[in-house]
């Protein structure tokens, strides 16, 4: 019989080139997942920047027009009528229309945390809607869940492009301890008042307990944080236009570590690097 020459082997391994090649793809996927990882996380920090720029904006068309900040504003009723002629009724009622509750026009944007009963930061959002200088409806209220900061979702304050972000217009002041230093000492970072500032912080899905009305929830990582400061600013937490804090209440929901304890010369924590950081803008109008 004639010898047939044997056929090679189809299970034959990789050789080194296929090998080198299958390695070349795998890291072209990896560095092209990280590549896109850190181009949305930039445009995301990016978007934090042009929003408050944005805000800003809007703010001073507001007072340009009606020679108020919104929410602080004294006549806001006699261009939009009032949710409810008793103003202590008022600002716990949500809008669910233009009709809105008067501020007391002392040019600050107040909250409870204050002392004052004018809760002007929940109608700020609502006055720029009514205002047509701000897309969205809000309902305006106190919400009641938190003496000092209130914001449940978009509905209360403003959405952030920042996925789970959130911003919050008040006057914070030196002493309001609920934006405290890391110390026990109750004064804010440099023992100044922040002005009629913006935070940045992260949402809390569940609305129906206090969880969901604290402003302070850690949204970004210490990197990102020091990242942002040193680009648009001094890269500092206590100085600035950009700055961190610590809430009083001490909750889990609330683990704001976003700088060291030390209150003379904080730094940002850059030795952990979880979403640790929700920041403050100060006097940003």
């Amino acid at each position: 019989m004639p010898h047939r020459p044997s056929r090679p082997s189809s299970s034959h391994g990789f050789t080194l080139v296929e090998m080198a090649v299958v390695l070349l793809l795998i890291s072209l996927l990896v560095g092209g997942t990280i590549t896109a990882k850190n181009v949305i996380r930039s445009a995301e920090l990016k978007s934090v920047h042009e929003e408050v720029g944005a805000l800003r904006q809007v703010v001073r068309t507001f007072k340009d027009r009606y020679e108020s900040y919104p929410g602080d504003m004294f006549n806001a009723t006699k261009f939009w009528t009032a949710q409810n002629p008793a103003h202590a009724t008022c600002i716990v009622t949500p809008s669910t229309s233009v009709a809105t509750c008067n501020g007391d026009g002392n040019g600050w944007i107040t909250t409870a945390g204050v002392g004052t009963t004018y809760y002007e930061a929940n109608r700020f959002w609502q006055h720029l809607s009514n205002a047509g200088l701000l897309p969205g409806k809000f309902t305006g209220e106190d919400v009641a869940l938190d003496a000092f900061a209130n914001c449940n979702l978009s509905n209360h304050c403003g959405a952030a492009k920042y996925k789970g972000g959130m911003y919050y217009a008040a006057s914070i002041f030196r002493n309001f301890t609920y934006f405290r230093s890391p110390t026990a000492a109750l004064d804010m970072y440099g023992g100044e008042d922040k002005g009629n500032a913006v935070v940045f912080f992260g949402s809390q899905s569940d609305t129906a307990t206090v969880g969901g009305a604290y402003v302070g929830k850690p949204i970004i990582s210490t990197s990102d944080a020091l990242n942002l400061d040193q680009k648009l600013d001094d890269g500092k937490p206590n100085t600035g236009f950009i700055q961190s804090f610590r809430p009083l209440v001490s909750a889990s929901y609330l683990a704001n570590s976003c700088a060291t304890t030390d209150a003379t010369n904080p730094k940002y924590n850059i030795g952990d690097d979880k979403a640790l950081c929700a920041l403050i803008f100060i006097n940003a109008f």
